[in-house]
């Protein structure tokens, strides 16, 4: 009976794919930071993985998964700061929330701060 040999594992290759599910799901807790950093680190130990021999299927996945995760972090991050600053409604809600928080933490608001400092922000970030 013969036996097939047993190719030999790659960790970087397996981390590289487990790294990039875990940038894709933490995608979907709409936060920024965490994803792009699990993505990056996910291509880093998918080429590493290399070596000096052709990727192998994990490592190439975890860059696939890890590619399209950070795609999808820059669309959806994108695309809240459209809605966020292209309604005027809610761009002044946001400007609120900022002055109201600044003062909570220093006593004056931003706009007072800016001014200390002789910025003028234009009208059109407050409409």
């Amino acid at each position: 009976m013969e036996m097939k040999p047993q190719p030999k594992r790659n960790g970087f290759a397996t981390f590289s794919l487990v790294l990039a599910i875990a940038a894709l799901a933490s995608t979907l807790t709409m936060t920024i930071v965490i994803p792009i950093f699990l993505a990056i680190l996910s291509i880093m130990f998918g080429l590493l993985s290399r070596g000096n021999t052709s990727m192998s299927n994990h490592a190439l996945a975890g860059v696939i998964v890890a590619c399209s995760a950070l795609l999808i972090n820059i669309a959806v991050g994108g695309f809240s700061f459209f809605i966020v600053f292209s309604n005027s409604d809610t761009k002044q809600q946001y400007w609120t929330m900022v002055n109201d928080t600044y003062e909570q933490m220093t006593g004056l608001t931003f706009d007072e701060i800016l001014n200390e400092y002789g910025i003028e922000l234009p009208e059109s970030l407050h409409d």
